[in-house]
């Protein structure tokens, strides 16, 4: 955690203070972890067993 945390802060994505973090890059972050908005609505999708 504590390197995720290092890496994001040298990408300058978030800033950390105390035990508060702060987003300052949102769409680098969103880039950063591959967000997929569609990945929890999955409802019209076939699921094969």
């Amino acid at each position: 955690m504590n390197r995720t945390l290092q890496a994001l802060r040298g990408d300058r994505l978030i800033a950390t203070s105390g035990t508060k973090l702060r987003a300052l890059d949102w769409p680098g972050l969103v880039q950063a972890g591959e967000f997929d908005p569609t990945y929890l609505h999955q409802k019209d999708r076939d699921v094969a067993f």
